[in-house]
């Protein structure tokens, strides 16, 4: 029985259905349903019902089921430690971050790093909302995104270092205003149709809601900036996604100023190096060094 086998059995389970295990997991639905087949060979007997209302544990699967979480957990600390014990040099440093992030700052951090510590090796992978379950889950050493996004996690087993504000802009269709100014209200902006993510953070901040919403269910700002280009509505964008915008879009200021908390959330437990990496980053934001930074 391997680790992936069991990272599918949980997903599976905390979702309810192949479906959406394989889309959390980057898988296919089939890949799925086949490791939960053999899966269930190795143990000999069945774990999960498979009904037209989604998957359930059956009694078998109810009784294994602390088993496995210990088993998952037991594995993710032989990794922490292997890593510590290898002095984080022969594994790579695993980090989650938003695509505006990835783009931005991680290249600078990685090439600087790696100046001084030539033998350490990276993988990237950018995602939003899921960012927060590879951490925790352990699918990453370090993750970059917004304050918002780790709020819940425990300060006591996480680290929090804000890092710069990036303020949230209007991106709207040319022609939609006056072409003499260049600030909106938030009031006025909120009568359009607004077009946002579904994991989008900015409804934790507008002061007013907008009264008409299209939820695009894509992390790639281009789309939404595209759909806007087409005047089907408008967006709001922190500076840092702002790039490379369709010929018919146009960027206000928005009144009341909205802002994110860019920073990085890290293990307390993480490994030296993945600390150290961690500090190298904080460092390089303090010189100034990252594109995008509009002050703290």
């Amino acid at each position: 029985m391997d680790n992936r086998k069991i990272q599918v059995f949980l997903a599976t389970i905390r979702l309810g259905s192949f479906n959406k295990a394989a889309e959390e997991l980057h898988m296919t639905q089939s890949a799925v349903t086949q490791s939960m087949n053999h899966f269930e060979d190795e143990l000999g007997f069945r774990v999960l019902n498979r009904t037209h209302n989604g998957i359930k544990l059956t009694p078998a699967g109810e009784r294994i089921l602390p088993y496995i979480k210990d088993a998952d957990r037991a594995l993710a600390r032989i990794a922490i430690e292997a890593r510590e014990i290898a002095g984080g040099n022969s594994l790579p440093i695993r980090i989650g971050a938003y695509n505006s992030i990835a783009t931005s700052w991680i290249p600078a951090a990685v090439m600087g790093f790696k100046e001084k510590n030539p033998q350490v090796e990276f993988m990237v992978k950018v995602g939003t909302h899921n960012l927060l379950k590879d951490l925790v889950e352990n699918q990453a050493d370090l993750i970059m995104c917004d304050s918002d996004l780790v709020s819940g996690l425990d300060p006591k087993k996480y680290a929090w270092y804000p890092m710069m504000e990036d303020e949230y802009f209007a991106v709207v269709p040319k022609g939609l205003f006056p072409e003499n100014t260049d600030e909106v209200s938030q009031e006025r902006l909120m009568e359009e149709t607004f077009i946002v993510a579904p994991f989008d953070t900015i409804h934790n901040h507008l002061e007013v809601k907008p009264k008409k919403v299209m939820s695009v269910a894509s992390d790639d700002d281009a789309s939404i900036a595209s759909i806007v280009s087409h005047g089907m509505g408008v967006t709001m964008e922190p500076a840092l996604c702002i790039k490379n915008l369709p010929e018919n879009t146009r960027v206000m200021t928005v009144r009341p100023r909205e802002i994110r908390i860019l920073g990085i959330m890290i293990p307390r437990n993480a490994p030296v190096i993945v600390k150290e990496f961690a500090a190298f980053i904080r460092e390089m934001n303090d010189q100034g060094r990252f594109s995008g930074q509009s002050g703290k």
